[in-house]
């Protein structure tokens, strides 16, 4: 059932209403009309089906627009509004802005297609292929073109004039910024001082991929330079810099200590994107043993968990392996550990003698200035306070030490009863009494073993 085109005509009434409520909210309500108008042109589903109702809904369109012009003169959505009235034949005028420069870079970088929607339509997938091949064609020359033009002017000048440009992708309703990140490719090969161009980021909200093509440039014309990344050092904080740091950082071999102090620093402030980093670099073995042996826990567990996923799900070999086992152990994940220790033997022996570490520690934590009673009274606000920080001080302790039982029984499974008999004699008497149980698992030997330990009848040893 389609809508009838009085219809159409009054919920197109609206549009002045819904316009102020966009103009409020900025480039997001600037997007929002965009596809409004776009649904419009193309005949909205909602409206119904019929032939007569789509032409009625697109004949609105020259007005809405109309009126989108009256608050918004942006370049980038001026160059969407002129594609689609050329591309949909709707025969209105579109405004000029000042700025012919800008308007010729964004109809370079963000074209439009050659034809019209309905000539499209028409096209085999052979021929719109071929279309867009040929649009990308014309960007990359595009792009280069612009390079060439740019590489002699001040390098915050031209970052500055890329951000206005990546904005303005966006009013258009391009998604990303590949034209950009093109012509930085080719900026960063044809400078003759990358380093320098590098600290025009600094300041600047600027995509990683930027400063990752300068950077790389940088350090290929001195790998033992620490010029790039002290420069980089400065952009500390800086996300996207931090992450073009990793990205190049994790390639280099007998790298300069700035830049080891400088990867290590984004390592820790982007562990969460650390894993996706390590996965499409081929990281050296020194960077993989140095990030698994790091103070940072989530960056070891991490990186022990991107190694993992490749070598399939088994330890990596030589001295790696080894930093991998103990990383892997102590900062490991669920997922992690259970196929780390149902599968390696040393790593499940390795991993109850943390866990007796750590609850051997805690206790004697728990334990420490108990003994001697206060021998003067406190007040109302000091015990509160003491309350408050016991609080704290347990949930720091909680924290610190949990002892997973369903990963302890996978794990006293896997190995074998002369490993229970030697962990028994080596974990101290003071351990969580549950790894006691697990370890005797009903045998009556080393039930008595770990009687002899520490006078544990009153464990349930018995219990399979």
């Amino acid at each position: 059932m389609a809508m009838p085109q009085h219809h159409v005509a009054r919920l197109a009434g609206l549009w002045p209403d819904a316009m102020r409520t966009l103009t409020d909210l900025g480039d997001p309500g600037m997007a929002c009309a965009r596809g409004v108008i776009q649904g419009w042109t193309a005949g909205v589903r909602v409206l119904g089906k019929l032939p007569e109702t789509r032409v009625a809904s697109r004949a609105e369109v020259p007005r809405m627009l109309e009126q989108a012009f009256e608050v918004w003169r942006e370049p980038g959505f001026l160059h969407w509004a002129r594609g689609i009235a050329r591309e949909h034949a709707l025969g209105v005028k579109i405004p000029e802005t000042g700025d012919a420069a800008l308007n010729r870079w964004i109809d370079a970088l963000y074209p439009r297609a050659s034809v019209g929607r309905d000539t499209r339509r028409e096209m085999t997938s052979a021929q719109q292929l071929d279309e867009t091949r040929a649009r990308l064609q014309r960007v990359e020359a595009a792009a280069r073109r612009l390079a060439e033009e740019w590489r002699r002017e001040k390098p915050e000048t031209v970052v500055d004039r890329m951000l206005v440009l990546k904005r303005q992708g966006k009013l258009s309703g391009y998604r990303g910024t590949r034209p950009l990140d093109l012509i930085t490719v080719q900026l960063a090969e044809m400078v003759d001082d990358p380093s320098a161009w590098l600290g025009a980021f600094a300041s600047r909200p600027a995509p990683e991929a930027w400063i990752g093509s300068f950077l790389a440039a940088a350090v290929a014309a001195d790998p033992s330079g620490g010029t790039p990344w002290r420069t980089l050092e400065r952009m500390e904080g800086h996300g996207a810099g931090m992450w073009a740091g990793l990205q190049v950082g994790l390639y280099l071999r007998g790298p300069p200590r700035v830049a080891v102090q400088c990867v290590m620093s984004a390592a820790r402030n982007n562990a969460g994107v650390l894993r996706n980093a390590i996965h499409w670099s081929d990281v050296p073995d020194e960077w993989r043993i140095r990030l698994l042996e790091d103070r940072d826990e989530t960056v070891r567990g991490e990186t022990a968990a991107a190694l993992r996923d490749l070598h399939d799900r088994r330890p990596p070999p030589g001295n790696v392996g080894v930093a991998w086992r103990d990383a892997a152990v102590t900062c490991g994940g669920p997922e992690l550990l259970h196929d780390v220790l149902r599968s390696d033997r040393d790593a499940a022996n390795a991993w109850i003698l943390h866990q007796a570490e750590e609850s051997s520690r805690r206790k004697a934590e728990e334990v420490v200035g108990t003994e001697d009673p206060m021998e003067f009274p406190l007040s109302p606000e000091d015990m509160r306070s003491m309350a408050e920080a016991i609080g704290r001080g347990l949930s720091e302790r909680n924290t610190r030490y949990s002892l997973d039982t369903e990963l302890l029984a996978a794990t006293t499974d896997a190995i074998g009863r002369e490993d229970r008999r030697r962990l028994l004699r080596d974990i101290s008497a003071e351990a969580d009494s549950r790894l006691f149980e697990y370890l005797v698992r009903g045998d009556p030997e080393l039930e008595v073993i770990a009687k002899e330990r520490g006078g544990r009848a009153d464990l349930g040893l018995g219990a399979s």
